[in-house]
């Protein structure tokens, strides 16, 4: 059997919320998040963790408050990796960490694919091959005001990236319809919007959004249609 590989996360992104529903949420990983500092601490004093992921500052946390604490050689988790998620703008100045204590820093505005590929790098596991396909499907979402014909960019049995659509805020919720190739009937079911993109930094212009809500007849169908199309069929 597989060792689980634990991971804690501080303060994760919203807009990351697909590496959690993604990379994160199957095995060989078993994650923790907290958001509030005590909770972090709680953590780290408890158990061991192969990498931990701060998204700092917050709560009142700065990087360089945590680390002499993280990197402890009384807590159970000084051997582990640490990855930073941090504005843009302070990447520069956090890179002075990397090799005393810090192992990885990105934006926390990083492309989910970016997150991921360096989550497995840091516990050396394997990376999804290609789960997620770039096609055009027709979509329908209902939002509270209106319902709204849009398609997509690329699908993965985690998410979705839509164009062709209005940009919703991060963080709602919607429901949806999606038409598979000669499938009878529509999946169905909600996602939450989790990343906007811009035409300007990325080569379409719209929003990706992570389901929350999938029947597991229709998450089957996801999957297999995914790996049809080129994908391994992972979450």
């Amino acid at each position: 059997m597989m060792e689980a590989v634990r991971v804690l996360s501080f303060n994760f992104p919203t807009t990351l919320q697909s590496v959690q529903t993604g990379i994160l949420s199957r095995p060989p990983f078993a994650a923790e998040a907290v958001s509030r500092a005590s909770d972090l601490l709680r953590h780290l004093e408890g158990r061991p963790y192969r990498l931990m992921i701060l998204t700092m500052p917050g709560d009142g946390l700065e990087f360089r408050d945590i680390l002499p604490i993280v990197r402890n050689p009384r807590m159970p988790s000084s051997s582990g990796s640490v990855m930073l998620l941090t504005p843009a703008e302070r990447v520069e100045e956090h890179r002075a960490f990397l090799h005393k204590g810090l192992d990885a820093v990105l934006p926390r505005t990083a492309a989910p694919e970016a997150v991921e590929a360096e989550i497995a790098r840091q516990v050396k596991v394997a990376p999804r091959a290609n789960t997620r396909v770039m096609l055009r499907l027709n979509a329908r979402i209902q939002t509270q005001n209106s319902m709204i014909m849009c398609q997509t960019a690329n699908l993965s049995p985690s998410g979705l990236f839509l164009i062709h659509a209005p940009t919703l805020p991060v963080g709602t919720v919607f429901a949806f319809e999606l038409m598979l190739p000669k499938a009878r009937d529509p999946i169905a079911g909600e996602a939450r919007v989790v990343r906007h993109a811009l035409r300007n930094k990325e080569k379409f212009e719209g929003m990706g959004a992570a389901f929350i809500s999938l029947s597991p007849d229709d998450q089957k169908l996801l999957q297999d249609f995914v790996a049809r199309s080129g994908g391994t069929g992972g979450a």
